[in-house]
């Protein structure tokens, strides 16, 4: 498997990805970041709000902005990411979100994870030679590590080489931008129908890489990732409500026959 475009050395304490190409890759940390795409997520939960809290405020180091005993909302960079409890005799709702790192400090954010989590890459994905735990989209020009929060969450740490937002020092929590992949799941065989319409509604294009069991709505700074129920994720990926505020012209859309509202903010 080729590293397009990126090669990882070690330096010191500080691990840092050095292009192939001559453009300058290690920017300052005042650097204006990419306007980001999904403002707020409203997700369930059938975990105890202080077990997800414990785990987003003390193993992540998130800011939480809400807690009552009912519901969470931290800020993943400038994402507002909310949960709200359910009773687990009403099911166990699990989803895929991805947060936004520079994208020089892939391994960074790999050891930094692994200080506090287990990772949980997808055993299907190609990895990276060297770091069997980082997973390489070619496709999408970027690697990233995944882990699972106490809900069984799959959450991602993606370093996106197409942004220009690589940043010095070693990566800490403050270096997530934002929430960058919310996963809706459908029933369908082919789900590139349902997903344009999706798309026309809420103002996104395709993004790179479709097939009948996958499609991205969006660009690198938010995607609305639409999957086959039972295939993507972890195997069983399931429907369950879910709340998306994004930028965009005015829209305020539910998706016919599914617990999925997605609106402008």
């Amino acid at each position: 498997m080729g590293m397009n475009r990126r090669r990882f050395i070690r330096l010191g304490s500080t691990t840092l990805a050095v292009s192939l190409f001559p453009r300058e890759l290690i920017a300052g940390n005042g650097r204006a970041r990419p306007r980001t795409r999904l403002h707020d997520l409203r997700l369930r939960t059938s975990v105890a709000i202080g077990e997800m809290a414990d785990f987003y405020a003390g193993v992540l180091e998130f800011e939480v902005l809400e807690r009552s005993r009912r519901h969470l909302t931290v800020a993943a960079g400038e994402t507002r990411l909310r949960y709200d409890y359910q009773p687990a005799e009403s099911g166990s709702p699990f989803y895929h979100v991805a947060f936004n790192i520079p994208e020089n400090k892939i391994l960074s954010a790999r050891d930094w994870q692994l200080e506090r989590t287990e990772l949980d890459p997808n055993p299907n994905a190609p990895r990276h030679p060297d770091h069997p735990d980082i997973v390489h989209f070619a496709q999408w020009d970027a690697h990233a590590v995944f882990f699972r929060d106490p809900a069984g969450n799959i959450l991602e740490h993606i370093a996106r080489h197409t942004l220009d937002n690589a940043a010095a020092g070693p990566f800490t929590s403050r270096d997530i931008s934002c929430c960058s992949e919310i996963a809706l799941v459908l029933d369908a065989d082919d789900l590139r129908p349902e997903a344009d319409r999706l798309g026309a509604a809420i103002g996104l294009p395709r993004y790179r890489n479709s097939s009948a069991q996958f499609v991205a709505l969006g660009d690198e700074n938010g995607l609305v990732l639409v999957m086959k129920k039972g295939v993507s994720l972890r195997g069983d990926a399931d429907i369950y409500p879910t709340e998306v505020e994004l930028a965009g012209a005015d829209f305020d859309h539910s998706v016919p026959g599914l617990p999925y509202r997605l609106k402008s903010s």
